[in-house]
């Protein structure tokens, strides 16, 4: 990002569609047993799931589930200007998930139905997933942007410029997870509250 000019930082911040929000999908409906821990976060945070597949989960699905999540993951945090082709987490999205070894390449590919990904959107995300710069009131709302001027306003000066990239999940989780050096993967249920106005300050204030 650059404002007024001069290097600036920027927080990118987004509420991924498919290719994180699936894999959660269908770990919950398909009682995949992956716990929470490192880069996995907890269930998602939605209700009325669909019954699953079976009465019992096949137990090769665990580890299987688990390196999709890693290289979803990998896929998401991706610089945008690199083609997706030649990524390692390419052959992990819909609808064909080629990556993916069976059994569950196969199961993921049957359950699929990007209607099922339809959530509701929350008033903070735009239909694209990005968070919105406007409030439902009409008002600006710049939660990151607040943020970052606190901590110039205590530090007395502008930030260096920096780069963070968020990715908002619809899980039921409150733990914030580092995906990378700047990457973090950021329960939505945390955006706009103390917590997580805290937890940004915290790490803006130590990088800029």
């Amino acid at each position: 990002m650059n404002r007024l000019g001069y290097p600036s930082w920027s927080i990118n911040g987004r509420r991924w569609g498919d290719l994180l929000h699936y894999p959660l999908w269908l770990r919950a409906v398909e009682r995949i047993d992956v716990p929470a821990g490192g880069l996995v976060p907890g269930p998602l945070d939605i209700a009325d799931l669909p019954g699953p597949s079976a009465a019992e989960a096949d137990p090769a699905l665990g580890d299987q589930w688990r390196e999709w999540w890693q290289a979803a993951v990998l896929e998401a945090f991706a610089p945008r200007d690199e083609e997706h082709l030649t990524l390692p987490g390419a052959g992990v999205r819909a609808p064909d998930f080629d990556d993916l070894p069976d059994p569950l390449r196969e199961l993921a590919r049957r359950r699929w139905d990007p209607a099922l990904l339809r959530w509701h959107e929350p008033d903070e995300f735009d239909e694209s997933g990005a968070p919105r710069s406007t409030a439902p009131d009409g008002g600006k709302l710049d939660i990151e942007g607040d943020v970052v001027r606190a901590v110039e306003a205590e530090i007395g000066q502008r930030a260096e410029p920096f780069v963070l990239s968020l990715h908002f999940l619809v899980v039921a989780d409150e733990e914030i997870r580092r995906a990378g050096p700047r990457e973090f993967l950021v329960p939505e249920r945390l955006r706009g509250t103390e917590q997580y106005r805290r937890w940004l300050h915290g790490l803006v204030r130590a990088i800029a």
